[in-house]
């Protein structure tokens, strides 16, 4: 990635001082058990965000399959007002790669410049990523993204030359409207160019001799309705060349509705997506599957649509929120969760077991919880069941088994019981 030092510059032109700020931070952390000896490969994590004036600094570290290992990031953003209509916001990640250096993050939907036409209308460039992803708590993957290969390369194949790949999210504009003090839509659309070869078949082929220019145009829509007791927000988001991109999805549509009843919650959200037809198997910045070399996914969701959708009900106390929460993903639903079907599969330790092995088929999730609040702080236990149509889930003997000794013992049901806690101060 191109390193910038702009940033640092802009920090320094907005004359930032801590000691003129107002400081919040935000602690939250969420670990997951076991009630039997099934196990499941990712079960916690914690979150800390500080945030002053200008700035908010976010780091994330979750458990990296059930071991002593961490999959940690730190993220700054910085904001600032540029006048009473327009605004800049940048967010910047740590790279520890070349030391301890903090790059623009070019894939980042934080970094925009927005500009208030009027009361009602706002107009937003995203330089990097116009807001590629829809959903809350089943939420998208990156729709619209491209793969494609850092060079124009002579030849390709999972032996001899494998090659860099980078995946892309579109930059674009947004606009957004308010139609009045509770409803709003917002439009989108984004664009990308990139190489694409034009005489080759990424499986069969290794030497590409025609290079193009392909360009990928995105598009966006929402109408967003939110009061006082009801809320409600549907969105949509495709592009057109997720084939030629080779692009994990093609569409998505996602809906969230939400309502009180005196003291009852009642919440449902559903997404609905278009798999792509051509998905690179993408691990590290290249083909994850070298030998044999097999570039692309060929599990069962590829070209297909499905769906997902969860329920929630709570009821609203004094210091107590307890609810009920059911939820489905369908066998060929992918999205960012530990339940996609391109992640939670049969097989799951075989080494090329993305092609081979069959995904949850339909999987159902009942949520038992409560979610306890004094001041500033929050404490939720929870208890989730989940059963499978297929054996997808490992047991604890064959997780923590030597690579070469699993057995792939898996069962179709998961027992667990969990907390989360929250933090403001």
């Amino acid at each position: 990635m191109k390193k910038y030092y702009f940033l640092m510059a802009l920090l320094a032109v907005s004359n930032y001082s801590l000691s003129q700020t107002y400081a919040t931070t935000n602690l939250s952390y969420n670990n997951r058990f076991l009630t039997s000896d099934n196990y499941y490969e990712k079960d916690g994590g914690i979150d800390l965000k500080i945030e002053f004036n200008d700035l908010e600094l976010k780091f994330s570290s979750d458990i990296k399959n059930n071991k002593s290992e961490y999959d940690s990031s730190l993220s700054m953003i910085f904001q600032k007002d540029i006048d009473k209509k327009s605004s800049v916001s940048i967010e910047s990640k740590l790279n520890t790669e070349n030391g301890m250096q903090f790059y623009v993050d070019t894939n980042s939907n934080s970094t925009y410049i927005s500009h208030k036409i009027n009361n009602k209308s706002t107009l937003t460039f995203y330089p990097f990523n116009f807001k590629n992803n829809i959903g809350n708590e089943i939420e998208s993957l990156d729709v619209t993204s491209v793969n494609y290969f850092n060079e124009r390369y002579t030849v390709i194949n999972g032996t001899t030359n494998l090659p860099e790949i980078t995946t892309k999210s579109l930059p674009g504009i947004t606009f957004n409207y308010k139609l009045d003090e509770v409803k709003d839509i917002t439009f989108g659309i984004g664009a990308i160019q990139y190489d694409s070869p034009v005489d080759f078949d990424v499986e069969n082929s290794t030497m590409p001799t025609i290079w193009q220019k392909r360009i990928d145009v995105g598009y966006l829509a929402s109408f967003n309705y939110d009061n006082e007791i009801s809320k409600f927000k549907i969105s949509y988001i495709s592009h057109n060349d997720s084939e030629k991109s080779h692009s994990i999805l093609k569409s998505a549509i996602s809906i969230e509705m939400e309502k009180y009843f005196n003291n009852f919650i009642f919440y449902v959200e559903g997404l609905y997506n278009e798999n792509g037809k051509s998905p690179y198997y993408i691990s590290d910045g290249s083909f994850a599957q070298k030998v044999p070399y097999e570039p692309l996914y060929k599990q069962s969701w590829v070209d297909k649509k499905d769906y997902g959708f969860m329920t929630k009900l709570s009821y609203e106390m004094k210091n107590n929120t307890p609810y009920l929460k059911y939820a489905y993903y369908g066998e060929n639903l992918i999205y960012d969760g530990e339940n996609s079907a391109h992640i939670l599969r049969t097989l799951s330790n075989s080494s090329n077991y993305f092609n081979t092995s069959d995904s949850h088929g339909g999987l159902q999730v009942i949520t038992v919880g409560n979610k306890y609040t004094y001041k500033n702080v929050s404490i939720e236990p929870y208890y989730e069941y989940k059963k499978a149509k297929n054996n997808v889930f490992s047991t604890q003997d064959d997780l923590t088994a030597k690579e070469d000794e699993r057995v792939n013992d898996l069962t179709d049901k998961l027992s667990s019981y969990g907390i989360k806690i929250n933090v403001n101060f």
